[in-house]
């Protein structure tokens, strides 16, 4: 009796061990890994010894890849005037613009800092919030042609905001000097995210007051 009872005890272990085997190849293939290639341009970026030493610059670890953004392009900074500026108006109203590129003009992060009043400002950190508005836009420039501006197919430009989770901090105003940190997701039309961690700038801007 004994050992009858032993076969059949191994016989329901072997099949409970089958049902599991089978119910886990049936999750996975029911849910297959998906690989999101409109990322693919973040692995494509190298760092070289000049990007770190560079005295103005905006960087950031982008889903862990850590890139720096050191360079201006000559095809757009001599036409237009809006490129790392201060600009106030007089009717108060004011509008920072940060924007670099990486070295090989693949890829340009921008950030734009609206409402900051920042000459007024009389103690630092500054974080940006209630009523001042910081955004920033992350383009993959070999992407930016090919896909139509805005449609659900556009993912050639990651964008955030902290009017709702990025954060940015202004940790120094000298000189026309801003320096500061970021952090946050950045998300494309097309329902891409990319998150990023200890994002850092220091860029002299030009004041424009008109």
């Amino acid at each position: 009796m004994r050992s009858l009872f032993n076969v059949l005890l191994v016989f329901t272990i072997i099949l409970f061990a089958n049902s599991c085997e089978k119910e886990e190849l049936d999750t996975e293939i029911a849910s297959p890994v998906t690989i999101d290639h409109s990322k693919d341009f973040l692995q494509d970026l190298t760092i070289e010894r000049a990007d770190r030493s560079s005295v103005n610059f905006i960087s950031g670890e982008f889903d862990g890849k850590l890139i720096y953004f050191t360079t201006i392009s000559s095809a757009y900074y001599y036409n237009d005037t809006s490129w790392n500026g201060y600009f106030l108006k007089s009717n108060g109203l004011d509008q920072i613009n940060l924007i670099r590129q990486t070295r090989t003009d693949s890829v340009q992060l921008a950030i734009f800092i609206s409402q900051s009043k920042m000459f007024t400002r009389q103690q630092f950190p500054y974080n940006i919030k209630n009523g001042v508005n910081a955004g920033i836009q992350l383009i993959n420039l070999k992407r930016v042609f090919k896909v139509v501006p805005g449609s659900s197919e556009d993912d050639s430009m990651f964008t955030g905001s902290t009017f709702y989770s990025l954060k940015v901090q202004v940790t120094s105003f000298v000189d026309n000097t801003l320096e500061g940190t970021f952090e946050g997701p950045l998300k494309s039309y097309s329902g891409s995210t990319i998150t990023v961690k200890n994002g850092s700038f220091r860029i002299k801007v030009k004041v424009d007051q008109s």
